[in-house]
């Protein structure tokens, strides 16, 4: 999402852009309605093959989406002052002063940080990249999760407590111990716990099977990170692919919400399993 700015004979009209299935949606901020749409792909998005304008002038900025407050969450708004560009928070500057501080920092700083960050992580995911390939030659490899292995036994034992209840529930009615209303709202209630129980077994099963399959150098997070190996610059297509959001502190610091998080938590327990096997070889475990 970004905000842009359009000028024309009488006025600036405000629009926010939206990117999703294959379109690139322009929306008015004064009245919501759609103002143009352009297909775009996202391999042209990843390979930065779409230009900096549109056909009508809008202009898609590198951060355009990217940059929040770190305190109030809130997207911040491009501005330019004495021929330099600041982003700052979107609530310091429409809403109140006194609701969030105004968390401004300078573009070419940014752009510097960002930029450091991601090679810092870039260099990261290589060394864990050694690190599987090492522990894959390892003649013995653990692909069970112990953490995984005693939440799902956690979980399990938690949903036949509440399916016990459950079970009891319409007994205690019938005897009258508790009366028609409430066990109408304590079956609800437990019902939901029981559904949401169900759902975080099916979760925590289904990462048990993909760690168990174990993690090679070709894993989605490692090669996408890895592709930009040496990189001097940032680019749009870049920040779509490696990064979620960047949040901004009033201290001018940052924080980097890198995409496949997932995938690196699976990474860094496979690594965390196999410690033995990658002190054998010579590696060292993060």
């Amino acid at each position: 999402m970004a905000r842009i700015r359009k000028s024309d004979k009488s006025r600036i009209v405000k629009t926010q852009i939206v990117w999703k299935i294959g379109k690139y949606i322009r929306l008015s901020r004064e009245d919501g309605n759609i103002v143009s749409e352009s297909v775009v792909n996202q391999d042209q998005i990843l390979n930065d093959e779409i230009p900096g304008f549109f056909e009508d002038g809008l202009e898609v900025y590198l951060f355009s989406g990217f940059i929040r407050c770190a305190d109030c969450g809130k997207s911040m708004v491009r501005h330019t002052s004495r021929n330099l560009v600041y982003y700052q928070c979107r609530t310091y500057q429409d809403k109140s002063r006194d609701k969030c501080a105004k968390h401004s920092i300078r573009l070419d700083i940014l752009e510097k940080t960002v930029l450091a960050a991601v090679q810092k992580q870039i260099e990261l995911v290589d060394s864990l990249a050694e690190m599987i390939d090492e522990i894959n030659r390892a003649p013995v490899v653990h692909t069970e999760s112990l953490r995984l292995n005693a939440l799902l036994e956690q979980r399990t034992r938690e949903l036949e407590k509440v399916t016990k209840v459950l079970d009891d529930l319409y007994m205690d009615w019938k005897s009258g111990d508790i009366t028609r209303d409430q066990y109408r709202r304590m079956k609800v209630r437990f019902e939901e716990q029981s559904q949401q129980l169900q759902e975080t077994i099916a979760h925590i099963q289904g990462e048990c099977e993909i760690l168990a399959q174990g993690i090679d150098t070709e894993n989605p997070y490692l090669t996408a990170f890895l592709k930009h190996r040496n990189i001097d610059s940032l680019s749009r297509g870049l920040l779509v692919e490696l990064v979620n959001a960047i949040y901004v502190h009033d201290d001018k610091s940052i924080e980097i919400e890198f995409n496949y998080a997932d995938q690196y938590r699976r990474i860094a327990e496979y690594i965390e399993n196999n410690q033995k096997e990658l002190c054998e070889t010579g590696g060292k475990a993060v």
